[in-house]
Order: C-alpha cells, then structure tokens, then sequence
C-alpha cells in the first residue's frame, strides 16, 4: 500500500509529455525545438564569422611576429618576442573586462556591443599562443636555403610560394584547426562582451545549461562538433596540399 501511494506521488511530479510520450519520441522533438529556433541560428552565424576572422588574422599575425623575431634584423627583436607574450599573463576575464573599459572610456569608437569587440579580444588572447606554435616551423627553416633560391633568381614572393609556405603549411593549418574550433566554444571572454545582439554559441549553450535544457544543450554540441569534424578534416587536407613537398623554382 506504501510502495502504491509513493509511486502515484512520483507520477504527480512527472509532466505530462514525459508520460505520453516515449523518450526516444520527446528527443527528437527537442532536437527539432533546437533546431527551429532562431537563436540557434543567430548564435551559430555569429560564432562562425568570428572564430573564422578571429583566427585567421590569429594565425597570420602569429606567422608574421614568429618571422620578425626569429629571421628578421630588426632591432629589439628580443623585446618584441617579451611584448607579444604578455597578453597570455593576463587572464580571460580580465582583458575582456580591459578591453571593455578602452573602448567606452579611453577609445569610445563604438565598438562595444559588436562583434568586433569580441573579435578583437579573441585576436589579442590568441596571438601570444600562436607565435609559439609557429616558432619551430620558422626556425626549421636554414637560410642558406633562402640564400640559394635568391641566387638562383627567385624574387621575394617566388622564394615565399616555393620553400617558406611548403615548410610551414602543415604547421598553420593544424594551428588554424585549433584556434577555430577553441574560440567556437570560448566562454569567459563572450559571457564578458556579448549582447543580445551579438549572441555566440558558447552563451547561447551556457544560457541552455543554466535552464536545464540539457536536450536542447546537447543537441547543439553534437551538430556543432560535426561541423567542427568537417572543418578540421578540410583545413587539415588543405594543409597536406600546400605543403606537399618544396616546388621547383624552375619557371
């Protein structure tokens, strides 16, 4: 009689649609819910173009910084390589929260509310990371290499098409892969900058999670993390291509 009396009473406590409807059935409908709803698309889009810009610009000012430091003769190479590093020093929450008092107070260019602002940040926290990714990849690089192919006759842009982006693709685009699918799910710098305009993914899953959506949550990683399988497979291949093998510099 006991045992009959706590079941009604746990019956009382389960919706509805949980009782009429088998778990396998209500799944889906969450899934199809996610996927109907605009803020899925909206937080998707938003994440898509500034991972994408955000890393791409990681990556070449990485490549160019490592370049400067590493085979360059410029003066202060030394401090350059300290000054390019400190961004790491400083934490997420920090320099959003940094960046955010800049551009209201110092240089108020009405970029707060953007994406640009968030961009922005994602670039200044990446920097510092990439150029150290990217520092092997340079220093593998002999100069009497370079110094051949330029007796040889080739100019600047052949010596850069033919020996530097071969020996550094596969290093850049494994970099890029990283970047990207990091900054996709990038929470304390977006949970800092974001609005209601410029929602991202990772605030969209954390504003599902914190109201027990979890189905919805979960729907959304699995259809993110196919499209990151796709991308890195891509950029990845990409990669193999370009750096295939040095290219004659015969014309």
């Amino acid at each position: 009689m006991a045992r009959q009396k706590a079941r009604r009473r746990h019956l009382a406590l389960v919706p509805a649609e949980f009782e009429a409807t088998p778990p396998a059935r209500l799944a889906v409908r969450r899934r199809e819910e996610v996927l109907g709803d605009a803020r899925t698309w909206a937080s998707l889009q938003n994440s898509l173009v500034v991972a994408f810009t955000a890393t791409t610009l990681t990556v070449a000012m990485g490549a160019g910084l490592s370049w400067l430091i590493q085979k360059s003769e410029i003066p202060y190479r030394g401090l350059i390589d300290y000054v390019s590093f400190l961004p790491m020093a400083v934490p997420s929450v920090a320099l959003a929260l940094g960046i955010v008092f800049i551009y209201l107070n110092v240089i108020p260019i009405g970029i707060y509310g953007t994406l640009v602002i968030i961009g922005l940040a994602f670039v200044i926290r990446g920097v510092p990371g990439s150029v150290r990714i990217v520092d092997p990849a340079i220093i593998q690089l002999q100069d009497d290499l370079l110094e051949s192919a330029e007796l040889s006759g080739a100019g600047k842009i052949r010596r850069v098409v033919s020996i530097v982006v071969p020996t550094v693709a596969q290093t850049l685009s494994a970099l890029w892969a990283f970047r990207f699918a990091f900054l996709m799910f990038e929470l304390p710098i977006v949970l800092m900058l974001y609005t209601t305009d410029t929602f991202m993914l990772s605030s969209y899953l954390y504003v599902l999670d914190s109201n027990a959506e979890t189905t919805q949550s979960a729907a959304v990683g699995v259809m993110v993390m196919a499209l990151l399988v796709v991308a890195t497979v891509a950029v990845h291949k990409f990669g193999e291509y370009l750096g295939g093998g040095t290219k004659s510099l015969d014309m």
